[in-house]
């Protein structure tokens, strides 16, 4: 697959993308929602390294500050110490404190993290005042807590404590809201692309020609634009936009070397503008003079009389089952050229027997009288009309459309069709959507067609 190629499902499952990436979106974004934003602030104390020697030699003791400042942690994250803290802050519980001893160095830092953002300023800042101006207090009731226990320091000690650092601000904790949000984005935006081509392979509809021809193995005789909803479906060809799409159509069919007569319509499920694209063909063909048979051999779901504007109380079933003489079945259109046989009323007990020698009769004379005849047959999903009448036919168009036609089901018509000897064979695309550089030419063609003063404004 190409690049385009994987543009054209992106676009095709656009609105899989798009709900797909807006709900996980949503969901991220609501979950962050709910993320508490905490606030920090530190402040830093320094414990002087203990000398030790004489005035000829100095050096420190680094071991021993060490044990020092490992024990000044302990002492000012003692509950006694807490309480006092919470007192002087008149608060009802002490606040949440860390202490840590950065390695290597002479200091001490004390870190708050709260919701509010006023209050780790002040808790950190009252302890570091706490252990520095009023240490020993603080280290009389750490002594008392102690029920006798010989204390690892002294008061001289903490004349080595003094402030380096107050807080004067806040900081936030944690993963960054926006930076989340954003992630969410791209998450929800790689989740919609994925999601839409999962759905695409789910998919078993077809999208493209190249599809069709690959999986049918037969060539595109033409394509027919996507019917707009307020075009007629018996005055297509006759429009500018879908009439080069049947004049093709016809191109193929005059300019094979032995070129057929009796030609079947057919597709592989129902709903795909198979006698839609019968009546057009039957009403282009006359448009050449051609003298054009079509008949309706869907018994099951007969459509044709009502693109054709006919009655269907006779025809095809009650001709077979002599109810009515040929003459009286045959019915004249509102082209002189184009005669059809529509299906006559539905009878699902007395169907009649398309491999009957009637049948083959029927079609022989028709032969002499007409230069075309089109058979417009049930779908292969639904019946094996199509099938028993390859041996009577001298070509066959399978009518497929775009974006509906399933491909297990071509598959399947495509294999119950090779069973027997294959006429000529190709494809019709229907409902092709038109490429937007097209499309305002076809406008205009089709305003001029219905109004034939109209003049273009030259620029």
């Amino acid at each position: 697959m190409q690049l385009n190629d994987y543009l054209a499902i992106l676009w095709r499952r656009r609105f899989v993308l798009a709900v797909t990436a807006i709900v996980a979106t949503g969901i991220i974004a609501f979950g962050v929602s709910q993320m508490t934003t905490k606030y920090a602030a530190t402040s830093t104390i320094r414990v002087e390294t203990v000398p030790v020697g004489g005035i000829d030699f100095t050096t420190f003791d680094i071991s021993y500050s060490e044990r020092l400042m490992n024990t000044y942690t302990d002492i000012f994250r003692s509950p006694v110490v807490m309480d006092q803290l919470a007192v002087e802050l008149d608060m009802d519980e002490p606040p949440d404190v860390t202490i840590d001893v950065v390695k290597d160095t002479e200091l001490l830092i004390i870190g708050s993290q709260e919701e509010n953002p006023d209050l780790p300023p002040v808790v950190v800042n009252t302890l570091a005042r706490l252990i520095v101006e009023d240490g020993e207090n603080l280290l009389s009731l750490w002594k008392d807590s102690l029920n006798g226990q010989t204390p690892p320091i002294d008061v001289e000690d903490l004349d080595r404590l003094s402030i380096l650092q107050l807080a004067e601000g806040t900081f936030t904790v944690g993963a960054n809201k926006r930076s989340l949000m954003a992630f969410g984005a791209l998450v929800g935006l790689l989740g919609g692309i994925g999601m839409a081509f999962v759905v695409e392979h789910l998919d078993q509809r077809i999208y493209s020609l190249q599809h069709f021809a690959r999986v049918t193995n037969l060539p595109i005789l033409s394509e027919i634009p996507k019917k707009d909803y307020r075009d007629s479906d018996t005055t297509l060809f006759a429009k500018p936009r879908y009439s080069e799409g049947f004049r093709r159509i016809k191109a193929v069919i005059k300019r094979e070397d032995d070129q057929p007569q009796v030609i079947m319509l057919t597709s592989p499920e129902p709903g795909e503008g198979k006698s839609t694209i019968a009546a057009n063909l039957a009403l282009s063909l006359a448009q050449s003079g051609e003298r054009v048979m079509v008949i309706d051999m869907d018994t099951y779901r007969p459509s044709l009389h009502k693109f054709l504007a006919l009655p269907n109380d006779r025809g095809l079933s009650t001709l077979m089952l002599r109810k009515t003489r040929f003459a009286e079945t045959i019915q004249k259109t509102t082209r002189p050229q184009v005669t059809a046989i529509t299906s006559g009323p539905l009878n699902y007990t007395q169907m009649p027997e398309f491999d009957s020698p009637a049948i083959a009769a029927l079609i022989n004379q028709l032969r002499g009288n007409f230069d075309f005849i089109l058979l417009d047959t049930p779908p292969t999903a639904i019946a094996s009309t199509a099938k028993t009448l390859m041996p009577l036919v001298d070509s066959v168009i399978v009518v497929v459309r775009m974006g509906q036609t399933n491909e297990d089901s071509l598959r399947l018509m495509m294999e119950e069709l090779s069973y027997t000897e294959l006429p000529s064979m190709g494809i019709v695309v229907n409902a092709i959507g038109q490429k937007s550089r097209y499309r305002k030419y076809y406008k205009l063609a089709d305003k001029m067609a219905r109004n034939p003063g109209f003049m273009v404004k030259q620029t």
